[in-house]
């Protein structure tokens, strides 16, 4: 970034959203299993503290982008929704038993991953425009 704290933040998100992307591609799990209702009162210490990690490296920049913890709250689930969006549809498959084309956007992995992360700078980007 050209020092700026919230232009750091805003791709500080972006690279966690393409590297999430690539992550589920490439092994199928993801918020599915650090989320799941069954596994919060198993006694697995090691889970929850890869998912606090995790969550502790979307809240900084979340902060930094929208100035407070409550206003972080709506950025957070707005980049779950775009995250686990681009990281399901592409192996997604509907009815036919083939997996899906998109109707013509990507499918390959990196191309993903990078449509992803330009999808959550411009979400982070439009929260920082509401501080």
């Amino acid at each position: 970034g050209d020092g700026d704290p919230v232009t750091q933040a805003v791709e500080t998100l972006a690279a966690l959203a393409a590297v999430y992307v690539r992550y589920a591609l490439a092994h199928g799990a993801a918020f599915e299993l650090i989320l799941a209702d069954e596994l919060q009162a198993f006694p697995d210490e090691e889970r929850r503290d890869v998912t606090r990690t995790l969550f502790d490296q979307l809240l900084w920049p979340a902060v930094t982008i929208t100035g407070d913890v409550m206003a972080a709250n709506p950025l957070l689930r707005s980049f779950t929704a775009v995250v686990h969006g681009y990281a399901y549809l592409p192996r997604a498959r509907f009815g036919s038993g083939f997996p899906t084309d998109m109707r013509g956007f990507a499918t390959e992995g990196e191309l993903v991953a990078d449509e992803a992360a330009r999808a959550v700078r411009t979400l982070a980007w439009a929260a920082a425009g509401q501080r």
